[in-house]
Protein backbone atom coordinates (compact mmCIF):
# COMPACT_ATOMS: atom_id res chain seq x y z
CA UNK A 1 0.00 0.00 0.00
CA UNK A 2 1.40 3.40 -1.01
CA UNK A 3 0.93 6.39 1.24
CA UNK A 4 1.37 9.99 0.16
CA UNK A 5 1.80 13.07 2.32
CA UNK A 6 0.18 16.13 0.75
CA UNK A 7 0.88 19.71 1.83
CA UNK A 8 -0.12 20.21 5.46
CA UNK A 9 1.32 16.91 6.61
CA UNK A 10 -1.89 14.86 6.46
CA UNK A 11 -1.45 11.30 5.26
CA UNK A 12 -3.88 9.86 2.67
CA UNK A 13 -4.01 6.58 0.87
CA UNK A 14 -3.85 6.82 -2.92
CA UNK A 15 -6.90 4.57 -3.11
CA UNK A 16 -8.87 7.12 -1.07
CA UNK A 17 -7.78 9.91 -3.42
CA UNK A 18 -8.77 7.81 -6.45
CA UNK A 19 -12.19 7.16 -4.89
CA UNK A 20 -12.71 10.87 -4.19
CA UNK A 21 -11.71 11.75 -7.74
CA UNK A 22 -14.06 9.10 -9.13
CA UNK A 23 -16.93 10.30 -6.91
CA UNK A 24 -16.49 14.06 -7.26
CA UNK A 25 -15.44 14.44 -10.89
CA UNK A 26 -18.68 13.09 -12.45
CA UNK A 27 -20.78 15.44 -10.29
CA UNK A 28 -18.62 18.39 -11.27
CA UNK A 29 -19.11 17.47 -14.93
CA UNK A 30 -22.86 17.09 -14.46
CA UNK A 31 -23.11 20.48 -12.78
CA UNK A 32 -20.99 22.06 -15.50
CA UNK A 33 -23.23 20.44 -18.13
CA UNK A 34 -26.37 21.73 -16.43
CA UNK A 35 -25.13 25.28 -16.44
CA UNK A 36 -23.99 24.91 -20.05
CA UNK A 37 -27.46 23.74 -21.10
CA UNK A 38 -29.06 26.92 -19.76
CA UNK A 39 -29.36 29.10 -22.88
CA UNK A 40 -29.18 32.33 -20.92
CA UNK A 41 -25.84 31.34 -19.35
CA UNK A 42 -24.18 30.13 -22.55
CA UNK A 43 -22.57 33.52 -23.20
CA UNK A 44 -22.04 36.31 -20.69
CA UNK A 45 -22.49 39.15 -23.18
CA UNK A 46 -25.67 39.10 -25.28
CA UNK A 47 -25.62 40.85 -28.62
CA UNK A 48 -28.63 42.97 -29.55
CA UNK A 49 -29.37 44.14 -33.08
CA UNK A 50 -32.19 46.49 -34.05
CA UNK A 51 -34.20 44.85 -36.82
CA UNK A 52 -36.91 47.47 -37.26
CA UNK A 53 -37.73 50.80 -35.65
CA UNK A 54 -40.50 53.37 -36.03
CA UNK A 55 -42.04 55.87 -33.65
CA UNK A 56 -44.54 53.20 -32.47
CA UNK A 57 -42.56 49.97 -32.60
CA UNK A 58 -39.02 48.79 -32.11
CA UNK A 59 -38.03 45.21 -32.88
CA UNK A 60 -34.65 43.94 -31.73
CA UNK A 61 -32.98 40.56 -32.05
CA UNK A 62 -31.04 39.35 -29.02
CA UNK A 63 -28.55 36.51 -29.30
CA UNK A 64 -27.23 34.82 -26.19
CA UNK A 65 -25.09 31.80 -26.98
CA UNK A 66 -27.22 29.64 -29.28
CA UNK A 67 -30.51 31.27 -28.25
CA UNK A 68 -32.22 34.01 -30.25
CA UNK A 69 -35.11 35.99 -28.89
CA UNK A 70 -37.09 38.91 -30.23
CA UNK A 71 -37.63 42.06 -28.19
CA UNK A 72 -40.60 44.20 -29.18
CA UNK A 73 -40.84 47.58 -27.46
CA UNK A 74 -38.80 46.20 -24.56
CA UNK A 75 -40.87 43.02 -24.13
CA UNK A 76 -38.81 39.82 -24.32
CA UNK A 77 -40.08 37.00 -26.50
CA UNK A 78 -39.29 33.32 -25.93
CA UNK A 79 -35.87 32.05 -27.02
CA UNK A 80 -35.75 29.98 -30.19
CA UNK A 81 -32.99 27.65 -31.35
CA UNK A 82 -31.84 26.10 -34.60
CA UNK A 83 -32.97 22.50 -34.99
CA UNK A 84 -29.46 21.72 -36.25
CA UNK A 85 -28.14 22.72 -32.80
CA UNK A 86 -30.13 20.03 -30.94
CA UNK A 87 -27.87 18.19 -28.52
CA UNK A 88 -25.25 20.94 -28.39
CA UNK A 89 -24.23 22.84 -25.27
CA UNK A 90 -26.45 25.84 -24.58
CA UNK A 91 -29.51 24.25 -26.21
CA UNK A 92 -32.30 22.98 -23.92
CA UNK A 93 -33.03 19.28 -23.87
CA UNK A 94 -36.34 18.46 -25.45
CA UNK A 95 -38.64 15.64 -24.48
CA UNK A 96 -37.95 12.51 -26.53
CA UNK A 97 -41.04 12.97 -28.73
CA UNK A 98 -40.27 16.64 -29.34
CA UNK A 99 -36.69 15.95 -30.39
CA UNK A 100 -37.85 13.11 -32.66
CA UNK A 101 -40.45 15.40 -34.27
CA UNK A 102 -37.90 18.19 -34.87
CA UNK A 103 -35.43 15.75 -36.42
CA UNK A 104 -38.15 14.16 -38.55
CA UNK A 105 -39.18 17.56 -39.90
CA UNK A 106 -35.52 18.40 -40.61
CA UNK A 107 -35.28 15.30 -42.81
CA UNK A 108 -37.98 16.70 -45.09
CA UNK A 109 -37.55 20.47 -44.73
CA UNK A 110 -33.97 21.17 -45.77
CA UNK A 111 -33.38 24.62 -44.33
CA UNK A 112 -30.61 26.25 -42.34
CA UNK A 113 -33.28 28.45 -40.74
CA UNK A 114 -35.38 25.64 -39.20
CA UNK A 115 -36.01 26.65 -35.58
CA UNK A 116 -37.84 25.39 -32.50
CA UNK A 117 -39.04 26.87 -29.26
CA UNK A 118 -40.99 25.88 -26.19
CA UNK A 119 -43.41 28.45 -24.80
CA UNK A 120 -43.79 28.91 -21.04
CA UNK A 121 -47.04 26.92 -21.21
CA UNK A 122 -45.08 23.94 -22.61
CA UNK A 123 -46.30 24.27 -26.22
CA UNK A 124 -43.52 23.09 -28.54
CA UNK A 125 -43.32 24.40 -32.10
CA UNK A 126 -41.03 24.00 -35.10
CA UNK A 127 -40.98 26.67 -37.82
CA UNK A 128 -38.83 27.70 -40.77
CA UNK A 129 -37.75 31.31 -40.17
CA UNK A 130 -37.49 32.12 -43.88
CA UNK A 131 -37.21 35.88 -43.30
CA UNK A 132 -35.17 35.66 -40.09
CA UNK A 133 -35.96 34.80 -36.48
CA UNK A 134 -37.29 38.31 -35.67
CA UNK A 135 -38.67 39.56 -38.97
CA UNK A 136 -41.38 42.11 -38.08
CA UNK A 137 -43.11 41.99 -41.48
CA UNK A 138 -43.57 38.23 -41.52
CA UNK A 139 -47.29 37.42 -41.39
CA UNK A 140 -46.36 34.36 -39.45
CA UNK A 141 -44.38 31.27 -40.24
CA UNK A 142 -46.22 27.97 -40.66
CA UNK A 143 -45.89 25.81 -37.55
CA UNK A 144 -44.66 22.57 -39.03
CA UNK A 145 -45.60 20.24 -36.18
CA UNK A 146 -49.24 21.38 -35.83
CA UNK A 147 -52.31 21.69 -38.06
CA UNK A 148 -52.22 23.25 -41.52
CA UNK A 149 -53.43 26.67 -40.30
CA UNK A 150 -51.09 27.00 -37.28
CA UNK A 151 -48.74 29.97 -37.53
CA UNK A 152 -46.11 31.65 -35.41
CA UNK A 153 -45.23 35.31 -35.63
CA UNK A 154 -42.03 35.86 -33.62
CA UNK A 155 -42.77 39.54 -33.06
CA UNK A 156 -46.45 39.15 -32.16
CA UNK A 157 -46.97 35.80 -30.39
CA UNK A 158 -44.87 35.58 -27.25
CA UNK A 159 -46.89 32.94 -25.42
CA UNK A 160 -48.57 30.71 -28.03
CA UNK A 161 -48.80 29.85 -31.71
CA UNK A 162 -51.51 31.62 -33.67
CA UNK A 163 -53.55 30.59 -36.69
CA UNK A 164 -54.01 31.64 -40.28
CA UNK A 165 -57.55 32.42 -41.39
CA UNK A 166 -57.39 29.58 -43.92
CA UNK A 167 -55.84 26.17 -43.98
CA UNK A 168 -52.80 25.90 -46.20
CA UNK A 169 -52.40 22.18 -46.68
CA UNK A 170 -49.08 20.96 -47.86
CA UNK A 171 -47.65 17.48 -47.74
CA UNK A 172 -46.41 16.85 -44.21
CA UNK A 173 -45.24 13.25 -44.14
CA UNK A 174 -43.89 13.69 -40.59
CA UNK A 175 -47.47 14.20 -39.31
CA UNK A 176 -48.89 10.74 -39.80
CA UNK A 177 -52.66 10.61 -39.58
CA UNK A 178 -53.01 14.39 -39.25
CA UNK A 179 -54.90 14.86 -42.53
Amino acid sequence: MQVTAPVGGAVHHQSTMKWLTAAVLPWALVLAGCSASDPTRASPAPSVTTVFSTANRTVEQQTIGRATRCIVNGELGPPSFLVSDLGKAGVPRLKTGQAAMARSIAQYVRSRRLRFLVFKNGEFIVFDALDGPCEPDAPGYPVLNEGCNAAYSPTDNFDHAGAYANCYPSPRPWLTGAY
